[in-house]
């Protein structure tokens, strides 16, 4: 491999490395900070649900809702039918009996707008938001809605897991829900700040709400864009551990490619428009963000091509023998392959630095590991198996990384409707 190849190479697996090292070393000293205990705190909450042709789920929502363990007569749920053509509204009615309901109905105005009526119909101060396709454990608006005994904060997000993990891409999902959601845990925990909001499950103050303006369109990443322009005002925004909430998952990579375009350059629009965060007290929360999404723009578009490069490169002599090519091929796809690269070090005369990227999907695979033991996952052989071949995965994500670049001028039609 030629010298300037390798140091481009080595320099992205330094960047990757070192990012990888923070993170470790924040969910390291979280285990040091120990658990937040909020005070007791239990207000009249109102339960907004978005929904457009939720038959299929809603009946299920419900029925987790009422297993809350939070008092029945102090929550409102204000449920917004956006235009619904299906039995949506007519299962709804039936649990009117079991705790307070309000329905409103829109025509087909989009999630965005459906949040923002159905806050502003909403009676109380405390307002939960879950989309119609998350379910909330027993604890978890009990939980989230605990963080507001401290009058700093204005916004909060609780953990999002997956609840339809039984296709292949959902096992892999699981996953990274279970990474994400450890790293989010530790970030707040050391930071008492949040990072990646989760509109999915979250929670906030109708009158700072109201205050930001409501959910904005200025970006396809309308939740994360909202929990910005709280920090702006001078609220903390955070991130509940216990709050925890199963939400369903794309089953298709047409609907993967959807949902995480419009995350990631959702995600860039709103750090663009919330820049001047960079000189607030949130500056360091901000600014991982802030590179940790503008690097890996940077590195999918570099890293792909170098790694067919790579692959091609070091594939064996023997490669018209299908054995060799299938066993090079499998240790580059495995985690396997990772650990059988620290073995040869050596012997192929490497230093430490040519495996770099090799120690960073050790690295994954152990965090990965930790966060499913962390929420009370369990592992289980196709949690191993998904752990043992994640390396493709994250290819595939840097890919579609790379495809919400392409798609930048047709971005209106991934707001949700």
């Amino acid at each position: 491999m030629s010298e300037f190849l390798f140091s481009i190479l080595f320099g992205l697996n330094a960047v990757v490395f070192s990012f990888f090292l923070l993170i470790v070393a924040v969910i390291i000293a979280a285990l040091f900070v120990g658990k937040k205990r909020e005070a007791l705190f239990f207000p009249k909450v109102s339960v907004v649900v978005p929904c457009y042709n939720e038959e299929k789920r809603i009946s299920a929502f419900f029925k987790y809702l009422l297993a809350s363990n939070y008092d029945k007569k102090k929550i409102e749920v204000v449920l917004v039918d956006d235009g619904s053509t299906d039995n949506t509204v007519k299962l709804v009615t039936s649990f009117a009996k079991e705790i307070k309901l309000k329905i409103i109905k829109t025509n087909h105005v989009g999630k965005v707008d459906a949040v923002n009526i159905g806050v502003k119909k909403a009676s109380n101060e405390i307002i939960v938001c879950i989309d119609a396709d998350t379910f909330v454990e027993k604890d978890a608006i009990k939980n989230i809605v605990s963080a507001f005994s401290d009058s700093r904060v204005g916004a909060a997000s609780g953990v999002c897991l997956v609840k339809n993990n039984s296709s292949v891409l959902g096992t892999f999902q699981d996953l990274e829900y279970f990474y994400v959601g450890l790293i989010r845990k530790s970030f707040s925990r050391i930071f008492s700040s949040g990072i990646w909001f989760f509109g999915a499950i979250s929670c906030f103050r109708k009158s700072v709400f109201l205050e930001v303006g409501g959910l904005s369109k200025d970006t396809i990443a309308e939740d994360h864009d909202f929990s910005l322009a709280v920090m702006r005002k001078g609220y903390r925004v955070v991130t509940v551990e216990h709050a925890v909430a199963h939400t369903i998952v794309p089953e298709t990579l047409s609907g993967l490619v959807s949902q995480r375009t419009r995350w990631w350059f959702g995600a860039l629009q709103s750090i663009r428009k919330h820049f001047k965060l960079l000189f607030s007290s949130n500056f360091f929360v901000f600014g991982f963000v802030a590179l940790n999404h503008v690097w890996w723009y940077i590195f999918a578009v570099i890293s792909l091509p170098l790694l067919v490069y790579q692959f091609l490169y070091w594939l064996p002599a023997q490669g018209s023998e299908l054995f060799f090519v299938a066993d090079y091929t499998f240790r580059w796809i495995t985690f396997y392959g990772s650990i059988y690269l620290l073995f040869m070090l050596k012997q192929w005369n490497l230093s430490f630095y040519q495996a770099l990227g090799s120690i960073c999907g050790i690295f994954t695979v152990f965090v990965i590991g930790f966060g499913i033991i962390s929420f009370k996952g369990k592992i289980t052989i196709k949690r191993g198996l998904a752990l043992f071949f994640y390396f493709p995965y994250t290819i595939l994500l840097n890919m579609i990384i790379i495809t919400s670049l392409l798609k930048v001028f047709s971005r209106k039609k991934f707001f949700l409707k």
